[in-house]
């Protein structure tokens, strides 16, 4: 069934279709959120922006479901380039040096002139690729649906490749000469450049997304419930279980930030004691700080903007589809893309949109889930604007009973601030 979230015309009558409620896509991410069920590999083919939009040279660079990738104009909106790929591109892209590296679910990483659109190479692996890549000095790393982390030289050639036999959606990092990434099966793994096992840590479920090295020490979310910290020997030193699987950790001044499915954006001190954490409606996505403010997606389609300090709302700005997409900050203006086929440039301090862009189609990405080998089918039913509208939720930050260190690991982090580069573009 296809479902739109704006408007269309029938026997000449437009019907604004935003007064109604998905609730087949809402069946769908509650399917997910309380099965665990994986759905990063199930997204077909729409006009939805699943991924994080890059910055250069006043243009705002991203992917979309419709096969494309986008460039548009940063202050307007309007459309400069677009390059087709085969499949979805639902992973984010990584940029250095002018050139805008993406991969997609037809399993090619693609390497495109940030200026121009124009495509340089493309590497072909065995399978759907939704891991952001990373640009260390002339190599890119990233992961494949097919088991393997590749190293390409930045031509697009081949140096290795590391087989682990299971799905690889983490983004990689490298620090202290290895690259680090998690996998399918459960292992955050460290590596040297040359590709050679250091080691692997053991999670109880899929490590995926984001890796995150601050001060020697490897930090990594699992969808058993935890948020790791590893050292550089492999060992563990504390874990924060929260209530429901990880979907993200990322880095701020002086801590962590820990989205999970039970809703919550978790402020955590790099030792992994609680600060505060935010509820939102629905599953928390990816969070990025930038000065005072925390400003996060969430699958109950918002765009929310969190004090630093005390994880009160500041604002919130709502689309037509769930916000899985890290925003992009730059010059005051935050930057995002929803499921509802846009991408948002709105006011970072007010929340008051400034521009939209749309991609190709409006109609939005269906997934495909999957549990023991079986399509999950999921019912559609449909809500009209004349049913009662349930009363909108306050934001309230507590402290209570969500997150705990449990003692089993020991040893503490230092307190200094992540090396290397601050924020996000």
């Amino acid at each position: 069934m296809k479902y739109f979230t704006e408007e269309f015309q029938t026997y000449g009558h437009h019907i604004d279709m935003s007064q109604f409620r998905d609730l087949e896509l809402m069946a769908v991410f509650n399917e997910i959120k309380d099965k665990k069920i994986n759905p990063l590999w199930g997204i077909q083919t729409g006009g939805t922006i699943f991924n994080n939009p890059v910055i250069f040279d006043n243009l705002v660079c991203f992917g979309s479901c419709d096969k494309n990738f986008y460039a548009v104009d940063i202050n307007t909106g309007k459309e400069i380039w677009r390059l087709s790929a085969s499949g979805v591109i639902v992973g984010s892209p990584a940029m250095k040096d002018g050139v805008i590296y993406f991969g997609s679910y037809d399993g090619n990483l693609y390497a495109l002139d940030a200026k121009t659109g124009e495509l340089l190479w493309k590497f072909p692996t065995e399978d759907k690729i939704l891991s952001t890549p990373h640009v260390y000095g002339n190599s890119i790393y990233f992961g494949s649906k097919d088991g393997n982390l590749y190293k390409l030289n930045n031509d697009g050639k081949l140096l290795w490749k590391f087989p682990t036999h299971s799905s690889i959606c983490s983004s990689p990092a490298v620090s202290n000469g290895m690259v680090f990434f998690g996998a399918g099966d459960g292992n955050l793994y460290a590596l040297t450049l040359e590709g050679k096992l250091v080691w692997k840590f053991a999670a109880q479920d899929e490590i995926r997304l984001d890796i995150v090295i601050i001060n020697d020490t490897v930090y990594c979310g699992s969808l058993d419930y935890h948020v790791y910290a590893v050292d550089m020997n492999g060992k563990g030193k504390w874990k924060f279980r929260a209530n429901a699987p990880i979907i993200a950790v990322y880095f701020g001044r002086n801590r962590l930030y820990v989205t999970s499915r039970d809703n919550n954006l978790y402020a955590l001190t790099l030792e992994g004691e609680l600060l505060w954490r935010f509820g939102a409606e629905h599953m928390a996505n990816f969070p990025l700080e930038i000065g005072n403010t925390v400003y996060m997606g969430s699958d109950d389609s918002n765009m929310y903007a969190i004090n630093r300090n005390t994880g009160e709302l500041v604002w919130k700005f709502s689309t037509n589809g769930p916000v899985n997409s890290r925003p992009a900050v730059y010059n005051g203006v935050v930057y995002f893309g929803s499921w509802d086929c846009n991408l948002y440039a709105v006011d970072a301090k007010t929340g008051k949109l400034l521009w939209k862009f749309r991609t190709s189609t409006g109609v939005p990405s269906s997934v495909e889930l999957t549990e023991a080998g079986k399509i999950k089918i999921v019912e559609t039913v449909w809500q009209s604007e004349e049913e009662e509208k349930p009363e909108e939720k306050k934001q309230e930050v507590q402290l209570s009973d969500y997150g705990k260190i449990e003692s089993d690991y020991t040893a503490g982090l230092s307190k200094d601030y992540i090396k290397g580069k601050k924020g996000y573009v």
